[in-house]
């Protein structure tokens, strides 16, 4: 199975590097190697290893940041999603994309349904639910993975960030948004398993996060912090 990884140095591309099988030939290809945005270059990269499935790992991620870097945001988000749904039906491969529970507006106390209507309250939920409407009106194949508060050992997230807070005397942080934290880890395992066919998933959204149940993001500090306390001790 020839399946090529875009973005392949974020928290979620080193996940899967760390945890796909070598029963997958996994072709790598980071940002500073390829620029999704970039349509030639994508286009030359898929017509040269012509893969069977094709990971888009890469996006703009930075929910703050894309208030003020909206035609940034836009372009990784959302148009660079047309060139991959273009090549995926010229090529007849698979796409695996991920977007983001900030495609929804918070303001339901039951959980999301893959059909509930998008209405995101900022430019970064806005950028992805366009990229993701892109992939559910003209993509002929395609797994849509919608995470919520991704975490993992690498990159930039909210468990590495506290703990590299974690000498600090105190902290302040909200308790009044909440969420399920998704290990990248956890996620990473299911593609693996989806992509060799242990799992069996018809094309189409899947709403995915980790089991538990939800927690504040001043929970997830608690919880992170104790149990970095105990991995000291053992």
């Amino acid at each position: 199975m020839k399946v090529l990884l875009l973005g392949a140095g974020g928290q979620l591309g080193k996940c899967m590097q760390s945890n796909f099988f070598d029963s997958i030939d996994l072709i790598k290809l980071p940002k500073e190697k390829l620029c999704i945005s970039n349509k030639k270059a994508l286009g030359a990269a898929i017509k040269k290893h012509r893969p069977e499935i094709v990971i888009n790992a890469a996006a703009y991620t930075n929910v703050d940041g894309a208030e003020t870097e909206r035609n940034q945001a836009n372009l990784v988000n959302n148009l660079s999603l047309n060139f991959l749904v273009e090549f995926s039906n010229s090529y007849n491969f698979t796409l695996i994309h991920f977007s983001t529970d900030y495609v929804f507006d918070g303001k339901t106390k039951n959980p999301y349904l893959e059909s509930s209507e998008m209405k995101p309250l900022n430019y970064y939920g806005l950028s992805k639910s366009l990229g993701d409407q892109y992939i559910i009106d003209n993509c002929k194949r395609y797994y849509l993975f919608r995470v919520s508060w991704l975490y993992s050992p690498f990159g930039k997230n909210f468990v590495t960030r506290m703990m590299s807070l974690a000498t600090r005397q105190s902290l302040e942080i909200v308790d009044d948004q909440y969420g399920r934290p998704t290990s990248g880890i956890y996620l990473s395992k299911f593609l693996n398993g989806l992509i060799l066919g242990i799992y069996k998933l018809e094309y189409g959204i899947y709403n995915f996060s980790s089991s538990g149940s939800v927690v504040s993001w001043s929970g997830f500090a608690e919880e992170i912090f104790a149990n970095a306390f105990k991995s000291s001790k053992a």
